[in-house]
């Protein structure tokens, strides 16, 4: 027994001699990876393209998992006009879930280049699904000149614009759109106080109105639907946010069949209460909106007007 515990140990050394031989031979050989991929990027921008192909099927050739190197070994087979080669180097990437977008993308031009517009829809269908967005690149792209004669491709821009703004494509984010415009708000029905300009943000998946008071006063309300909690809100800030009521933070409370919307919030009283602050916005016609805000002290047994008046849309 003791003799092989011996025999154990004394083979340590070599083992780990073993090991690090190994390991220094793998460091190296990455090392020598990283200095040739430098080398083939290097050349891609030279535009040297069969020096930088050959690089990188140096590279993938000593290691299969190469996945960048493969996607640029596309690039410079595509640059080459070896369409067919390039496809097929890029579909083995495609199935490493690398790049998705781009490398479905690149495909569809591949398959464009080659006249095989159905593997070109198709992939540029594969790449719409993985969320390509890009709408003017595939309106002015020459590889798919003959593709935009196909009326299939009316589609595939819709598909990238929905992409793009998603937004504009669902009804939950468009119930304010009545609102869009250049407006001039009255009171009294006659009584002209202000002007106020209310525009989409961020591809509409926000509105924005800026209120200008005639006698300075700026106040500006961001509305937004978050959708993980399912609610529409409305942000009103001013120069006095510090104040009661200078800013709200107001939850759509309700809808009404002629379009109008109902926001809602508590703003904590004076003397320690709540008081409850709504503003109803009603669309009377293409050309008109009115507004109410009210306040409750009382629980909403009973509601004051703050504010009530209408906006009139500015002609152009």
């Amino acid at each position: 027994m003791k003799s092989n515990v011996n025999s154990a140990l004394k083979s340590l050394p070599i083992l780990a001699l073993l090991l690090l031989t190994r390991s220094s031979a793998t460091a190296a050989a990455a090392a020598n990876l990283d200095s040739l991929f430098a080398q083939g990027a290097a050349l891609l921008q030279q535009e040297k393209w069969p020096q930088a192909a050959s690089v990188f099927e140096d590279i993938v050739k000593q290691d299969t998992s190469q996945t960048q190197a493969a996607f640029l070994l596309g690039q410079a087979y595509y640059m080459m006009r070896e369409y067919r080669k390039a496809a097929a180097t890029w579909e083995k990437v495609e199935a490493r879930d690398y790049r998705t977008q781009a490398v479905r993308y690149n495909l569809a031009s591949a398959y464009a280049q080659m006249r095989d517009s159905e593997k070109a829809f198709t992939w540029l269908a594969q790449a719409l699904e993985a969320g390509f967005s890009r709408v003017e690149i595939l309106k002015s792209d020459t590889v798919f000149a003959a593709l935009r004669l196909d009326e299939r491709f009316a589609k595939v821009l819709e598909l990238a614009d929905q992409n793009a703004r998603p937004c504009e494509y669902e009804s939950t984010y468009r119930v304010l759109d009545f609102w869009l415009g250049d407006w001039e708000v009255f009171v009294n029905e006659n009584q002209p106080i202000g002007t106020s300009r209310i525009e989409k943000l961020v591809n509409g998946c926000a509105l924005e109105e800026r209120f200008e008071q005639n006698d300075g006063f700026v106040g500006v309300n961001l509305f937004y639907f978050n959708n993980i909690t399912g609610e529409w809100k409305m942000i009103w800030v001013t120069g006095a946010a510090p104040a009661l009521g200078g800013l709200k933070e107001k939850v759509m409370a309700a809808r009404s069949d002629d379009g109008g919307v109902r926001f809602l919030c508590e703003l904590p009283a004076p003397d320690g209460g709540t008081i409850l602050d709504r503003s109803t916005i009603t669309p009377r016609s293409a050309d008109r909106v009115d507004m109410v805000i009210q306040q409750s002290r009382d629980g909403g047994d009973n509601w004051m007007t703050t504010f009530a008046g209408y906006y009139q849309r500015v002609k152009k």
